[in-house]
């Protein structure tokens, strides 16, 4: 039979340069909620049904003007 050696691999200890860089985090993938404008609703008062803001809308949305029966995207 044929002797085979063995390397132990020891994990290194990060340098103290690495210990200090942020970790990076995955960004993980979600699924866009539309939703539809009733009439005489503001991005206001989807905001607040949502728990959002104004300003997260109208990034997602464009500078969107909210009329009845429209589809946006609310997450």
């Amino acid at each position: 039979m044929k002797e085979v050696k063995v390397k132990k691999i020891e994990k290194e200890e990060p340098t103290i340069e690495e210990a200090k860089e942020p970790k990076v985090k995955k960004e993980t993938k979600r699924e866009a909620i539309f939703y539809i404008v009733r009439q005489g609703e503001t991005l206001e008062d989807i905001a607040n049904k949502f728990n959002t803001n104004v300003e997260t809308l109208r990034k997602i949305n464009g500078n969107i003007n909210p009329v009845g029966g429209n589809q946006i995207v609310v997450m």
